[in-house]
Parts: structure tokens; C-alpha cells; sequence
């Protein structure tokens, strides 16, 4: 369903001081491809139907979310919201035989200039450049909720050869700081609850991260494990209590990805997150990038690959990590939350399968009934 009317609710939450249970309020939007050929970064921010662009000032567009044992739809608007015009950013990589470049741009200004969607001047620019092309490429449209309206706030957030990204809120922002190694507090610029937690993931990786060059798939995923268990265990929830962290997280070296869509309290949803798997390649973004289908397929104004992607609810506490020289995508509950979200996605399928079975049935009966009455 689009949901709309979700920006003049959180504005009345904020301007009255309404949070009810949910906490923080959250925003933001992020997608990504990663895969073994090239693409352009307008294949996140404008050739889709529903790219980043349109979701920077859209209602949000959020397939199967009533598919998610914990789904709330007050709580869906406050983590869901309409506006996100508080930056962009685009994160790449540059190739040259072996070696490996990473490439960044950010701006504090919104994607676009007004409500028709006209982008900013300088991402339309940017987005015209052919050069700005990759096989791995993060982008990134903000609404602030901590932390200053500026270009060093916007996200990806880059930690020497890795970019970083956030949709969420974290709860205690100056705890999870000072849970970082202090060289790693050194490549923090801005002060938002995003950036510090990237940095307290880079903690977890071995050596000095400005020296590392390569980084292991498995690395990856257990540094990510081990932020989101750190977050975790700094975080209260709880009736009357204004706790609980988000943390739609994004890291890549250029060559594995790694994601999640994580809630700390365990009967609330985090913000949505999508993924689709076309050709060797891995899309994931907040919202699909297309318009889809019942059955999950895409029905993009686009053409050829784009358009057969067929986009798929990442589970509550899911981690989905990619490896795009090999193709292959890994999957891993990080609590028991997704283990039963998971469970009751399939009693669904089930059910709806044999509900069309029933109605085949039922309807090849009828049909013989109607042949003898005509007979």
C-alpha cells in the first residue's frame, strides 16, 4: 500500500511532542546494486519508476508490509516517512585492473528542488555523468534525526575503502562513540548517531583499518553481527520507555555487501527494506525501485533486466550479505523474532496456496455444472 497523509502525522508528533511508543522518530531512504558488470547511479536515483528521486517527496510505497508479524501502522509512518530532503549522497568504485579507488559524493541539500520531483542541480549533474558507474554503487537520501543539516552529515560515510550507510536511529549515540577504538574515532567528521556507528564497526575489524586494503566476506558479517549485538545490549525496551534502536545498516569493500534490517526491541519493526536478486546482482533498497506486481514482480516503465526483478521483504533482525564475484547471497537471522517472522511468512504462502487450489477446484465445478444445466 502507499501510505499517504504519513508527513502531516509526524508533523502534528513533532510539533506537539507526541512519540507514543515508538520511540524515535526515523527516516531516511537508501538503495544499492552490487554485482559483476557495471551501473550507472541513475539505476538508483532516477531510470526506475520508484527510484531514490521519487522517494525523496513520495508517500512510501511499502509491498507486503502487513506480511511482518510485528506490523503497526502508527509506528510504520514514524520509521516510514514521506519527506526525506536533508541530503544525498552517492558512494562508488573506480576500477583499474586491479586496483581499486573508492569514489564519494554528498550534498546537505534535498534530491530534489520541489514537489514535481525536478532533482538538485548538482545530483542531476552528477547523475548525467557516465563515469559515475560501478559494481557496487550506495545512494542515499537523509531526513535528519540527529545531527546537523550539512554535507558531512550525509550519507554513505566512508571508512578508507569502506562505505557505510543507515537508515534508523540509534538510541544512544555518545555511548556507542565511545565504544569505538580511537582510531577509528579519528575518521568520524560529523556527529550523527549513523556515522558512529560506523565507526564502532570498523572496531570490530582487525588491524588499522587505513591500512587494509581486502577484506574477507565473513569479516564483514561478523563485525556486523557484533555492532548490532553492541547496540543491542545499550538499549531498553519496554512499555514507557522511549528506547530502541533501528538499524538498517549497509557496509561494502567493492566487492561483498552486507546488510540488515534490525529493530532492538523484539516485538517492533524496523524500517522497511527490499531486496531483489537479477542477473548476478543484488539490488536492496528502503522501498522497491520499481512498481510491483501481486506476485512480487516488478512493473517498471523500464525495460529489459530492470524490469524482471522481483522485489522481496528483508525479515525483521534479517542480515543478507552478497559476494559479487561469486553471485551467491547469504542469508542469517540475528534473533528469534526473524526465525518466527520467517515461519509465519511461509504459513502464508502455504495458506494462499491452498486457497488457489480451492478456488480452482471450486471453479472447474462450477463450470461442469453450468455444461449439464445447458445440456
Amino acid at each position: 500500500p502507499r501510505l499517504r497523509g504519513s508527513s502531516v502525522f509526524l508533523t502534528l508528533l513533532l510539533h506537539f511532542g507526541f512519540w507514543c511508543s515508538a520511540g524515535l522518530v526515523e527516516g531516511c531512504r537508501w538503495a544499492l546494486y552490487a554485482g559483476k558488470e557495471e551501473h550507472e547511479a541513475g539505476s538508483l536515483f532516477s531510470y526506475p519508476s520508484h527510484s531514490l528521486i521519487r522517494q525523496s517527496y513520495s508517500p512510501p510505497y511499502l509491498p507486503d508490509i502487513h506480511s511482518a508479524v510485528c506490523f503497526d501502522p502508527e509506528k510504520n509512518l514514524v520509521r516510514n516517512h514521506e519527506v526525506n530532503q536533508d541530503g544525498w549522497g552517492v558512494g562508488w568504485y573506480e576500477y583499474n585492473g586491479t586496483e581499486q579507488k573508492t569514489r564519494r559524493v554528498r550534498s546537505g541539500n534535498g534530491a530534489t528542488r520541489n514537489s514535481e520531483g525536478t532533482p538538485d542541480p548538482e545530483l542531476e549533474g552528477l547523475l548525467k555523468t557516465k563515469n559515475v558507474s560501478s559494481k557496487v554503487i550506495f545512494g542515499h537520501i537523509r531526513a535528519a534525526t540527529d545531527g546537523d543539516l550539512n554535507q558531512v552529515n550525509a550519507h554513505p560515510f566512508q571508512f578508507h575503502k569502506l562505505l557505510w550507510m543507515h537508515n534508523g536511529g540509534v538510541a544512544n549515540k555518545t555511548k556507542v562513540m565511545g565504544e569505538a577504538r580511537c582510531g577509528d574515532k579519528d575518521l568520524v567528521y560529523g556527529d550523527t548517531d549513523s556515522e558512529y556507528a560506523g565507526a564502532l564497526f570498523t572496531s570490530f575489524l582487525t588491524g588499522d583499518i587505513c591500512s587494509r586494503e581486502e577484506f574477507e566476506l565473513h569479516e564483514l558479517e561478523e563485525a556486523m553481527v557484533k555492532t548490532v549485538q553492541q547496540v543491542q545490549g545499550d538499549n531498553e525496551c519496554g512499555p514507557g520507555i522511549k528506547g530502541g534502536s533501528s538499524l538498517n545498516f549497509a557496509v561494502t569493500d567493492g566487492v561483498h555487501v552486507v546488510v540488515t534490517r534490525y529493530r532492538t526491541c523484539p516485538d517492533e519493526e524496523p524500517p522497511s527494506l527490499y531486496y531483489a536478486l537479477d542477473n548476478d546482482s543484488l539490488w536492496a533498497s528502503s522501498e522497491p525501485l520499481d512498481d510491483v506486481r501481486a506476485d512480487g514482480r516488478s512493473m517498471s516503465r523500464e525495460v529489459g533486466e530492470m524490469a524482471r526483478r522481483q522485489w522481496k521483504l528483508v525479515a525483521k533482525d534479517q542480515m543478507l550479505s552478497y559476494d559479487t564475484k561469486t553471485g551467491q547471497l547469504f542469508s542469517q537471522c540475528l534473533s528469534k523474532s526473524c526465525l518466527a517472522e520467517l515461519q509465519y511468512r511461509r504459513s502464508l504462502e502455504i495458506e494462499k496456496f491452498w486457497r488457489m487450489v480451492e478456488q480452482d477446484f471450486l471453479g472447474e465445478g462450477l463450470g461442469d455444472d453450468q455444461c449439464e444445466t445447458e445440456r
